[in-house]
């Protein structure tokens, strides 16, 4: 196995990776809108709860920054390893744990998903694009991101198999190795989802329109009852009319 041991390159790889997997999006993304996750839907920071509190739009924003701070780490030992697939290895899965597990939020990050999704559409994109449309299918069917998200982590490693089956065999076997450790990070994730799964108490996620205005609804809060519209005035009689008539004649002849 041919790998570069420079201590410097090791740490500059573990300082990034760790670097980009801590930025939790989520709460930074939904903060700014006045939202604080922690006290919405499931209490997590991820796009799935951001889709609960603020809609479609800024969950797509928190999915395509969180798979970007699972990009950006690989691609950098792309060039920092040159041809040493171990070096990809460490940087996806220091950047999904990092993410998961992450430091600056007391160790209570988002589920890892879209970060992996970053890391290994450089490793292996077909094995990454059968699982996010795995995913997509079980989501849009069953409308629990949990139950799409452990689908699709069980498949990564069987799709990475097949999608580096004709590399060399060191790069076979570590995108095999990341995929198996990376999978068993997002599983170790979502044990609380497994536990209500296996419970029938998962429940399915609610869509609420994206406004970009402050969130101001809590946990338990109910919603505001709508002012109720005003009563239109009834057009008068015709007896009114004409006594209304007979006033302005008697003005007139006055």
């Amino acid at each position: 196995m041919n790998f570069d041991f420079s201590l410097s390159k090791i740490v500059m790889q573990v300082v990034i990776s760790v670097a980009f997997g801590v930025i939790p999006f989520g709460l930074i993304i939904a903060g700014r809108q006045g939202t604080n996750l922690r006290e919405e839907g499931s209490g997590n920071i991820g796009a799935a709860n951001v889709y609960r509190a603020l809609g479609f739009n800024w969950a797509l924003t928190v999915f395509v920054l969180d798979a970007a701070k699972g990009f950006m780490p690989v691609m950098i030992a792309f060039l920092n390893f040159p041809g040493q697939p171990i070096g990809r290895v460490i940087a996806a899965v220091l950047v999904v744990a990092a993410s998961i597990f992450n430091p600056i939020v007391k160790f209570k990050g988002g589920k890892g998903v879209s970060t992996a999704f970053g890391a290994f559409i450089l490793l292996a994109p077909i094995a990454t694009v059968a699982c996010l449309i795995l995913w997509a299918g079980i989501v849009f069917a069953k409308k629990i991101p949990s139950l799409g998200s452990l689908a699709a982590a069980a498949l990564l490693p069987i799709m990475t198999l097949v999608n580096v089956w004709g590399r060399n065999n060191e790069m076979r076997i570590s995108y095999i190795v990341c995929s198996l450790i990376v999978s068993a990070l997002v599983a170790l994730a979502h044990l609380e989802n497994i536990s209500r799964l296996m419970k029938g108490e998962e429940k399915p996620i609610e869509h609420v329109e994206s406004t970009g205005t402050k969130i101001t609804k809590k946990k338990g809060e109910a919603k505001a009852a709508a002012p109720a519209p005003k009563a239109r005035k009834a057009p008068p009689s015709l007896d009114e009319i004409r006594k209304m008539k007979a006033t302005l004649k008697r003005d007139d002849e006055e």
